[in-house]
């Protein structure tokens, strides 16, 4: 079995989820849609990882149509959002909703860059399992 392509499709999967977002924060979108509280795993298209410091300030309404999953800024991110991840296929839309800055997207006191997301290749690769093969 050749696993030499596996690093490199980590890194696919984790430049696309840090694109996606930072790239929201840079041009200003708020990257809403999310969540009535109840949808189960089978019909969840849509989910918005919300750094909790800020959920309070988002009115409930910009969050219609996807599962909302508090990110703690006290508790490590990449295994909350791994464990929020797992179980859900098939994902169209992954938002973040956080404070960022040059390269990195921060909860709390944590900054989720390009090396962090290198150094934890091995959980960032399966959240590539939750997306829809279009996403």
């Amino acid at each position: 079995m050749d696993i030499t392509h596996i690093p490199r499709s980590i890194g696919i999967i984790a430049f696309r989820f840090l694109t996606l977002a930072i790239g929201l924060l840079l041009v200003g979108v708020q990257p809403l849609i999310a969540a009535e509280p109840n949808h189960d795993a089978v019909t969840v298209r849509s989910v918005a990882l919300v750094d909790s410091a800020l959920l309070a300030s988002i009115p409930r309404e910009e969050f219609v149509g996807s599962r909302v999953i508090p990110i703690d800024g006290n508790r490590d991110v990449i295994e909350q959002i791994t464990a929020a991840l797992d179980g859900l296929a098939y994902l169209d839309v992954v938002r973040v909703i956080s404070h960022g800055r040059d390269g990195a997207l921060c909860f709390g006191g944590q900054a989720l860059d390009a090396g962090v997301l290198e150094a934890r290749q091995a959980e960032v690769a399966g959240w590539g399992k939750s997306l829809a093969a279009d996403a």
